[in-house]
């Protein structure tokens, strides 16, 4: 009976998933939303390895996060604990181990995420023990929150120190979670927001991952400094979302022309030819830590020009401002991390760099 039950559930989700297949939508000519106008060039001012001294060194580089001092939290996910650095990169603590206990994390294959809240702490998601860890910027551990959610995710925490966590339903993106985690409300409808494509389909391995919300890898989610506006940008069709207090503000595309060009040159080709993987043209996005009303998003690395390239926009979705990193060669790369006080930190795999608009002082 129990073989014949566990048949029948494999044919009716296979059933059901081949039939959600037929309602995802391929967007095949997309037009470019913005128009850049003037590039300005980042200058670098200061590169620091990861061997900080011979016994504090970053192994291998996972998620990083800033507080409103501007100091860095990087966790290594090779050693299983965080560093933290100061605006000028230098090494000043680090903290963590892997564990099962209180403030321990899962093990160094877990995948973790940081972020800081409004009130200034350290909040760290571990996929593995199914928590959030909560320590103070010094790496003092606080407290521990169970989750339902077993994927990786980015703890986001809101003004009144809620979470807000990806669904574990197939029906909407998030859901708030009370300090006691107890659910809140949802947010934002699943349906129409995970289905539409540029150029092709996904296969289906692909398409199992990148059309359900639970496995947070087709969004990019972000809450305001003050905790108060939230931002959501799908990747797959490059909509962005803002919400204020989860009143939905906005929605819209964001696509600049040389964002547009650039990856139906250089990256749309390799991808059509297997279907196996899915490039996005987001990289990165994040708020400007002095002012709430903008953020910046890094896409794709321009190939003709050789340069990683980063769009400054208001929260409205008009385009401010758009810098960019010379780089040597087509193997170079820069991942922006931050800005603080008109300076940019940037990473990539063996140092962290500084960089600051060409002309201004440091």
């Amino acid at each position: 009976m129990t073989k014949k039950i566990s048949v029948f559930l494999i044919i009716f989700f296979t059933f059901s998933f081949l039939i959600y297949l037929q309602n995802v939508k391929v967007i095949k000519d997309p037009k470019p939303t913005h128009f850049e106008k003037k590039f300005v060039r980042l200058k670098m001012v200061k590169k620091v390895s990861y061997d900080f001294d011979d016994e504090n060194f970053i192994g291998k580089v996972g998620s990083v996060t800033a507080d409103k001092e501007g100091n860095l939290y990087i966790y290594d996910s090779l050693q299983a604990k965080i560093f933290k650095l100061n605006k000028d990169l230098k090494y000043i603590k680090s903290f963590g181990r892997e564990g099962r206990g209180p403030g321990e994390f899962g093990n160094s294959f877990s995948h973790m995420e940081l972020n800081i809240g409004p009130e200034n702490n350290l909040y760290i998601s571990d996929s593995l023990t199914h928590r959030i860890h909560m320590f103070d910027t010094d790496g003092k551990f606080i407290k521990d929150y169970p989750v339902k959610f077993h994927g990786g995710f980015f703890p986001i925490i809101t003004s009144l120190g809620n979470f807000i966590i990806p669904s574990n339903n197939n029906e909407t993106v998030f859901t708030e979670y009370t300090k006691d985690m107890k659910v809140k409300r949802s947010v934002l409808n699943a349906k129409g927001s995970f289905n539409k494509f540029f150029y092709f389909k996904p296969d289906y391995m692909m398409l199992r991952f990148l059309t359900y919300p639970k496995y947070f890898f087709n969004y990019i989610c972000k809450i305001s400094p003050d905790g108060k506006k939230f931002v959501v940008f799908m990747i797959n069709n490059v909509t962005y979302y803002l919400f204020n207090n989860f009143k939905l503000e906005k929605k819209m595309r964001i696509l600049p022309k040389n964002v547009l060009e650039n990856y139906k040159k250089y990256y749309l080709e390799d991808i059509m030819k297997t279907r196996e993987s899915y490039q996005p043209f987001t990289r990165k996005l994040f708020f400007d830590l002095e002012n709430s009303n903008f953020l910046y998003i890094q896409f794709l690395k321009e190939m003709d020009n050789l340069r990683d390239v980063l769009y400054r926009f208001s929260l409205s979705g008009v385009l401010d401002e758009v810098l960019y990193i010379k780089l040597s060669n087509n193997k170079e790369y820069r991942v922006f991390l931050l800005e603080k006080n008109s300076l940019f930190y940037v990473r990539d795999s063996e140092y962290f760099y500084i960089y600051k608009k060409q002309g201004e002082k440091k």
